[in-house]
């Protein structure tokens, strides 16, 4: 779906898409490394690593639809770093199958853009 989003430049569902996908990799992250016990996910955000918290800023729409691709695919590559950090965490084994084949869909949709 994102891809048809970003492929016919539909800013407005591709926006919903990207929070969606912004709100998942939040969660997984506060599951690993929320460190207080207290406020919302915004105050916990401000206790994540610098390039966390630079990674997520990625998530948001822009009017630059090839910037917004790249920006997605960057996401997908640090959501699967991430995963693969919070499982190693709790002594958890990650297998790639699922992310590669989204992946490689994605570069296959995108390619024109």
């Amino acid at each position: 779906m994102t891809a048809k989003y970003l492929i016919r430049q539909d800013y407005f569902k591709l926006n919903h898409v990207m929070r969606t996908l912004y709100d998942t990799h939040v969660s997984l992250l506060l599951t690993a490394y929320d460190v207080i016990n207290w406020g919302g996910a915004e105050n916990k955000l401000h206790f994540l690593s610098a390039d966390k918290q630079e990674h997520l800023k990625k998530y948001f729409c822009t009017d630059d639809f090839s910037l917004n691709k790249n920006n997605l695919l960057k996401s997908i590559e640090w959501f699967e770093k991430d995963i693969s950090d919070v499982l190693e965490k709790k002594s958890q084994k990650y297998s790639t199958k699922n992310i590669d084949a989204v992946k490689e869909y994605w570069e296959e949709c995108t390619i024109r853009i």
